[in-house]
């Protein structure tokens, strides 16, 4: 189920606490949600989360380098403290978004990226490249 009501939002700076799953076509779903249940086992090693009870998607759109071409599973934190030596930290800086939520499995979220890429373009918006995008999933 998709619930779009068309809004931009805007967000203030972001600090993120995670993991790195590098894309690798077919298999790109199955590891980011086998990356989300290993963040969500090891939260209880990340100090200073905000909002337990969401993680983060975050990649930037098309990234010229293959070897950048990746996305990170992450929790919010109030400030970076103590984080795990085999965990990333990511400061995403405050900017606007385009708001969508998907309820739903992982394989059919591709339904509501045409929805919202749509609704984009038709209201003079643009998908900005090498941005930071964000999926908030709730557990």
């Amino acid at each position: 189920m998709v619930t779009f009501e068309g809004r931009i939002k805007e967000l203030g700076e972001l600090r993120l606490v995670g993991l790195r799953v590098l894309r690798t076509g077919n298999e790109y779903l199955r590891d980011i949600q086998k990356t989300a249940k290993t963040l969500n086992i090891r939260m209880k090693d990340i100090q200073q989360i905000l909002h337990p009870e969401n993680q983060i998607g975050a990649f930037i759109v098309e990234e010229t380098c293959a070897d950048q071409d990746e996305y990170y599973v992450c929790v919010q934190v109030e400030d970076f403290h103590q984080v795990p030596k085999d965990m990333i930290t990511l400061i995403i800086p405050s900017q606007m978004y385009a708001v969508l939520i998907h309820e739903g499995l992982n394989n059919q979220i591709k339904k509501s990226y045409e929805i919202i890429h749509i609704w984009i373009e038709n209201h003079g918006y643009k998908t900005l490249k090498n941005k930071w995008h964000l999926e908030w999933f709730t557990y």
